[in-house]
């Protein structure tokens, strides 16, 4: 009989949809029109990307009146 592992739901092991990964620890990402299987350096690095195309956007912005 196979052992069952304690995995966080949305969790599994196996290929990176995103980048092609093998062997890759992978948590469920919906973003825009992408709904997969990611790894968290492709999550990590979608993070920062977001991160750096808003930061602009709330420094130039005029306070309301």
């Amino acid at each position: 009989m196979e052992e069952l592992s304690a995995r966080e739901p949305g969790t599994r092991h196996g290929t990176c949809e995103l980048c092609g990964a093998h062997d890759r620890e992978l948590k469920v990402m919906a973003m825009t029109d992408f709904i997969g299987w990611a790894c968290q350096e492709c999550r990590d690095q979608l993070r920062l990307c977001t991160l750096r195309l808003f930061c602009g956007t709330a420094e130039w912005t005029e306070e309301a009146e």
